[in-house]
């Protein structure tokens, strides 16, 4: 018999392209009996189609592994319409009237058995179909170094809370889920990223064949391995491409917080100088005022006071009762002066302010400035370091 090449089933359903047959017509058969998984899909091309039948000797099965009847199946290749497989009639077959559930239920087996090869090369023996009780059946059940995974394939649609009900489930009965999302269930695979700052999708690969490609998706990044280079880990359904996504998201986090710390501290440093720049207003008019012999000029300059240990009293008059979680303790090796200095700027780090430059915390009438940030540190109530030359601190 002459060799001919057996179209994979495909993991493209949505694909405008695909011809369109109507409601009955199959596009998806298994050719090794009614509990089969050896998949096929038929070709819109007449003369493939009649060669996949003579190869088969119109042997075709609607598979009881992806949700169908396990009856026999006719496969149709006309000269006018598109070639369809079609079940016998008076088969009761929840397949039968839904081609677009079928190829979901085919590429869902599709997927399986790939996974299961997947694991099997990993050495690892896998279950399908795993019954978990009250909360469901698992598509793939694997023990990695006596840690219990179940691996979830989700192409259909789901909702969030549905999925979250699910997920749940799956968790009080394993010690971790993996859940692989296709094209259709992007509504689940955003709930998974939105909890877990990633999801795991599963597509066809770009090359001919049955290969399968596993994708991270976060909020910055989508990258696709082949199934071949990931592995099941004790820990995690690892790819190669997992950790620096995590890595490169959380630096983005990390990145973010500190420019909003930033722009807080420069916002607070520009309300101090709106203040301090309304007080000179106002010390200006009582000179201009003084000046004019209405009222006597004040003896001292309130641009001077400004930051000082009296102006932060006079501003803040709660600082008198005001105490922080680690006490005064940490105080005890400072000057009197020192001791002052430590309870304004303590006050300054743990109530109005996350982070700045050291030099918004030394205070002009002190001489103690460096100390005092050195016990702060000390005492955990903040973090030294540089960034482009300024030193910098921030709350811990």
């Amino acid at each position: 018999m002459a060799s001919v090449t057996l179209r994979p089933v495909s993991l493209n359903i949505e694909d405008p392209e695909r011809p369109r047959r109507a409601k009955g017509e199959l596009a998806h058969a298994v050719v090794d009996g009614p509990d089969g998984t050896h998949a096929v899909e038929l070709s819109p091309v007449r003369a493939e189609a009649l060669r996949l039948k003579l190869l088969h000797e119109e042997s075709f099965w609607c598979s009881r592994q992806a949700g169908g009847c396990g009856g026999a199946l006719v496969l149709a290749a006309g000269p006018i319409r598109v070639p369809y497989f079609r079940h016998h009639s008076g088969a009761d077959c929840a397949l039968a009237g839904d081609s677009a559930r079928a190829a979901r239920s085919y590429e869902h087996l599709h997927y399986q058995r790939a996974l299961l090869a997947w694991l099997e090369a990993q050495g690892l023996s896998a279950t399908t179909e795993h019954h978990l009780g009250p909360d469901g059946r698992a598509d793939l059940h694997v023990i990695v170094h006596s840690r219990r995974h179940t691996i979830e394939v989700q192409l259909s649609p789901l909702g969030i809370n549905e999925w979250r009900r699910r997920d749940e489930g799956y968790h009080r009965q394993v010690d971790h889920v993996t859940w692989l999302h296709g094209a259709g269930a992007e509504t689940a695979a955003a709930a998974e990223q939105a909890d877990r700052d990633h999801a795991l999708h599963i597509r066809a690969g770009a090359g001919a064949g049955t290969a399968i490609e596993i994708g991270v998706v976060t909020n910055l990044t989508e990258v696709w391995s082949p199934l071949g280079e990931c592995e099941l880990r004790a820990e995690q359904f690892w790819t190669p491409h997992l950790e620096q996504a995590l890595a490169d998201l959380a630096a983005a986090r990390e990145e973010s917080a500190a420019r909003a710390a930033e722009e807080a501290a420069d916002e607070a440093r520009r309300e101090a100088s709106r203040q301090a720049a309304a007080r000179r207003r106002a010390a200006d008019a009582k000179r201009e005022t003084a000046a004019r012999g209405a009222v006597p000029l004040a003896s001292s300059d309130e641009n001077d006071r400004y930051g000082t240990l009296p102006w932060w009293g006079e501003i803040h008059p709660e600082l008198a009762s005001w105490a922080p979680e680690q006490g005064w303790a940490w105080t005890d090796g400072l000057t009197e002066q020192g001791r002052a200095a430590a309870r304004v700027v303590s006050y300054i780090v743990s109530r109005l302010y996350t982070s700045g430059p050291i030099s918004m915390l030394l205070l002009p009438d002190e001489t103690v400035g460096a100390e005092v940030v050195a016990a702060l540190e000390r005492a955990g109530f903040l973090r030294l370091y540089e960034r482009r030359g300024v030193e910098r601190w921030e709350r811990t």
